[in-house]
Formats: C-alpha cells, sequence, structure tokens
C-alpha cells in the first residue's frame, strides 16, 4: 500500500488481453483514478476497439495522458501496412476524447 503523496510508477503490459470486454471500461476507470490521484503509469495496449483505452482516456484527458503511437517504431507487416487505415481510426477515436473539451472526470465510476 502507498502512502498520499508517496511517488509510484506502475508498469503494465497488454492488460486487455486478460480482460473481458464486461470489464475493460472499468479496468480504464481504475486506471485512470490511479493516474489522477498522482501516480504514474507506463502501459502497452494492442489499439483496438477495446473500451480500456477509451476509457481510460476520458478520465485522465490529455493533461495526464499520453497516447505514442508504437507503430512508428518500427516497420509494419504486410497486413498491417496493408490495414493501416484501422490503426488510424483507432488512434483518431482515442486522441479526440483525449482533447474533448468537454470534462466528464466526475463522471466515470468504479
Amino acid at each position: 500500500m502507498t502512502e498520499p503523496g508517496e511517488s509510484v510508477t506502475s508498469y503494465i503490459d497488454t492488460p486487455e488481453g486478460s480482460l473481458d470486454i464486461a470489464y475493460e471500461a472499468r479496468a480504464g476507470a481504475m486506471f485512470g483514478k490511479f493516474v489522477l490521484s498522482g501516480k504514474n503509469m507506463i502501459m502497452t495496449a494492442n489499439i483496438n476497439a477495446n473500451q480500456l483505452l477509451l476509457r481510460l482516456a476520458e478520465v485522465c484527458r490529455s493533461e495526464h495522458m499520453e497516447l505514442v503511437r508504437m507503430t512508428d517504431w518500427s516497420a509494419l507487416s504486410e497486413v498491417q501496412a496493408s490495414e493501416e487505415a484501422l490503426f488510424d481510426e483507432a488512434y483518431s477515436r482515442v486522441e479526440a476524447i483525449l482533447s474533448s473539451a468537454e470534462d466528464q472526470q466526475g463522471t466515470v465510476q468504479l
């Protein structure tokens, strides 16, 4: 257990891989609450239609979350390159939520 004000960083690798769709939004809200409490999180996640990233972006907004396209770090496979528009669409959805002017931080329930 951490004390208030204590510096903590959590590293999480693809949490959506072990979550049922019913739990994704709740996990995103929980991670958001962790970040908003002043803690740090570095997370890798597959960019897809999952609710985890969308809810995390909804809670954190661009003030507390940065989305980094790891697909820019290396060459895409032939399949990935042929479907790159899907990546662009998924990133755009998350970025739109991050930059949304409407503040919904108080509406997320765990």
